[in-house]
This record gives C-alpha cells, sequence and structure tokens, in this order.
C-alpha cells in the first residue's frame, strides 16, 4: 500500500486531495493501521482545507473526499469491506468521505451487498469496469 497527496486543481483554492492506493490482499489485521494513517494524513492537512468540526453532517461541502485506488487489490473479500468501511468512518470523523477509484465490479457488488455503496455510503470516482 502506498499513499501521495497531490495538489488540486490549480483554479481552485489551496486543497490537498489525499490519494491512498490498497494493492495486493488485505487481512483484517490490515483495516487499524490504514485507518491510523489516513487520520494521520488528515490531521495533518493545511487549515485552509474547507471547514473544521463536522461539515458533512450540516449539510456543508466541506474538504474533498479522500482517493482511494483499489485497482491492486488481488482478493475481493469482507477484508476489504471491512477497511474501507473502517477508512470512511475515519474520514468522516475528520469531516470528509472516501471516494473509490478503479473498483473492481466485484467490489461494487459487494459494496451494494452490505451496504455501504451509494450517496449514503462509499462513492465512486473511477470505476474500472461496466456498470452493472
Amino acid at each position: 500500500m502506498t499513499s501521495r497527496a497531490t495538489a488540486g486543481h490549480p483554479h481552485v483554492e489551496a486543497e490537498q486531495t489525499i490519494v491512498m492506493r490498497i494493492a495486493g490482499g488485505l487481512s483484517p489485521a490490515d483495516a487499524p493501521r490504514l485507518c491510523e494513517e489516513l487520520d494521520g494524513r488528515l490531521r495533518d492537512r493545511p487549515p485552509g482545507d474547507g471547514p473544521r468540526g463536522d461539515p458533512l453532517a450540516r449539510g456543508e461541502p466541506g474538504p474533498p473526499p479522500v482517493t482511494v485506488d483499489v485497482a491492486g487489490l488481488t482478493r475481493i473479500d469482507l477484508a476489504v469491506v471491512e477497511a474501507l468501511a473502517r477508512l470512511q468512518l475515519t474520514a468522516r470523523r475528520r469531516g470528509t468521505r472516501i471516494e473509490l477509484s478503479g473498483a473492481a465490479q466485484e467490489l461494487i457488488l459487494l459494496l451494494r451487498l452490505v451496504g455501504l455503496h451509494g450517496p449514503a455510503g462509499i462513492g465512486e470516482t473511477a470505476p474500472a469496469g461496466p456498470a452493472p
């Protein structure tokens, strides 16, 4: 798993887009480490990145979402679902959310099955396959 921060669009306020890449297979033991990394990255986000507190709960836009690139996952199972659900909770506590990039159709279907995909759950930025 690797991650990096990239600068936002040049015509938008100086926001940092956080990109986390998850590759290979995950075990249940990986979720706390991933959440700790995300929490640290969100805590270190520059102060100009949107309102503090929980803007999403107030219906405000808040800071940009965290992009989680899952194109490199080699195994889609409940350990992946758990890790993504916990990453979403970590992001929400910091006033943002996660969006998936490169999600395989199998992952999208599994997230839908457990109720974690869509407007109230985990969104997509760039799906890997055709829509179901």
